[in-house]
């Protein structure tokens, strides 16, 4: 039973350690080989966790990127359909001029 155990813990560091990729794995004892998983989930947890909150705060950037772009097209908007107005206005008050 203990060596079903054993290489069941083995198999699971083996295949669930890119961590420990170009580190060789030296337990002395089951319960050794036992924390040394332990400790390779919290180092993925800690790391998938840092992940996740660097996506949320890239996807928070992109929003408000996103709603300044789209709170500047308005005020170009704006300022387009003024000088339009304005130019019109230049445009006929040079008519009028020219007809007098």
């Amino acid at each position: 039973m203990k060596k079903i155990i054993l290489i069941v813990a083995a198999c699971s560091v083996a295949f669930s350690a890119p961590t420990f990729a170009a580190d060789e794995i030296k337990a002395a004892s089951l319960s050794q080989l036992l924390q040394m998983v332990k400790d390779g989930k919290l180092i993925n947890l800690d790391r998938n966790s840092k992940r996740e909150d660097d996506f949320q705060r890239d996807k928070a950037n992109q929003a408000k990127g996103v709603r300044d772009a789209e709170r500047q097209q308005r005020e170009e908007e704006i300022r387009s359909e003024r000088l339009e107005s304005t130019f019109e206005k230049n445009e006929q008050i040079s008519l009028h001029s020219m007809r007098s």
